[in-house]
């Protein structure tokens, strides 16, 4: 799979320099269907079974891939290629993205997110650079077809996942993975869904020889910042009046506000992120109070509920001081009490 996620440059190298030699080389990946336990194209234009039911699972490499796919039917014009690509994204946007954009909850694995993503891990999940790829690849979309439904995905992921893992505050931190104090890169790795830390780790942390280092998310993240601001200028859609939408899933609750997802930070006020959340309702309608932004802040708003206001703002914007406030950040929040002394059904 890692391999086969070469077939994109190797079609834009033929688009710049048009030898057989580059088209045939990029027609021989596509035949080998992406990845040695099975053909990945042919699964896809099946519809028959979800991403995270691929013989390979691998997030990144499978999105880019599909990439290649897609480059592949710009270049040559078979129609099935634009299909594959088309039902892949729809099973991943179905069975893998989760409510800030992102998938992957067991580490950057395709692993049925849409519905694990309410489960606390002490992992790193929802890595930046399947983040990155899901944008590029529904971009690509976006420009083939002009469907706004992959302009939306693009701006999911760029408010909530992408913009949440840019490191605002450069100040060195320790990765409770390694126990090592690292200087500080320009993007996080990965994003928390579930009472949780931002800079739990450096995706692809790789030393060089003069004692620096760097990772994989920090380097593919500033394609992510360009991107979303060029497909908006495209966008012809307006966007409508934000409202707070409630969302629940395997007793939790979420809420977002217009494109943005929000989120409670244990850094931002004192409450407990495990006390279960019960919002107070007037004429069918949520209570609550927008408020001022605060510093690094799209929104602030108090949410009245049956055991007193809860502070949202956007997910974002939190966790962000992660090296100085070692505080969680939860999206998802208990919407009925926790159980103590054995493990919560999702």
């Amino acid at each position: 799979m890692n391999a086969c996620s070469i077939l994109e440059p190797v079609l834009d190298l033929y688009r710049r320099r048009p030898r057989e030699r580059f088209l045939a080389f990029a027609r021989y990946i596509v035949s080998t269907g992406g990845c040695r336990g099975g053909d990945l194209i042919r699964l896809a234009l099946e519809d028959k079974k979800a991403p995270y039911q691929y013989p390979e699972t691998k997030a990144y490499e499978t999105m880019s891939f599909f990439e290649g796919v897609l480059a592949f039917y710009e270049t040559t014009g078979e129609r099935r290629y634009l299909d594959a690509a088309l039902r892949f994204a729809e099973q991943v946007a179905a069975t893998d993205i989760t409510l800030i954009g992102c998938a992957g909850c067991t580490d950057e694995l395709f692993d049925h997110a849409a519905v694990r993503q309410t489960k606390y891990s002490e992992k790193g999940m929802q890595e930046t650079c399947v983040t990155v790829t899901w944008m590029r690849l529904c971009a690509r979309l976006f420009l083939l077809t002009g469907e706004d439904r992959f302009a939306a995905r693009v701006e999911q992921s760029a408010l909530n996942a992408l913009y949440g893992s840019v490191n605002l505050f450069l100040q060195p931190g320790t990765i409770p993975k390694t126990g090592e104090t690292l200087p500080p890169l320009p993007f996080d790795s990965y994003s928390p869904l579930c009472r949780n830390r931002r800079g739990l780790g450096v995706g692809g942390l790789k030393y060089f020889d003069d004692g620096t280092f760097y990772g994989c998310c920090a380097a593919i993240g500033a394609a992510g910042l360009g991107l979303w601001p060029l497909i908006r200028s495209l966008r012809q859609t307006p966007q409508p009046a934000p409202t707070l939408r409630v969302h629940r899933l395997n007793g939790c609750i979420a809420f977002t506000y217009g494109p943005y997802v929000l989120a409670r930070d244990a850094a931002k006020e004192d409450g407990d992120l495990t006390r279960p959340v019960r919002p107070k309702e007037k004429d069918g309608a949520l209570c609550f109070a927008v408020l001022p932004c605060e510093e690094g802040e799209s929104v602030r708003l108090t949410l009245e509920t049956e055991s007193g206001p809860v502070l949202l703002t956007d997910y974002a914007s939190c966790g962000k001081r992660w090296a100085e406030r070692n505080g969680p950040v939860s999206v998802w929040l208990p919407a009925r009490r926790l159980l103590r002394g054995r493990k919560q059904k999702s």
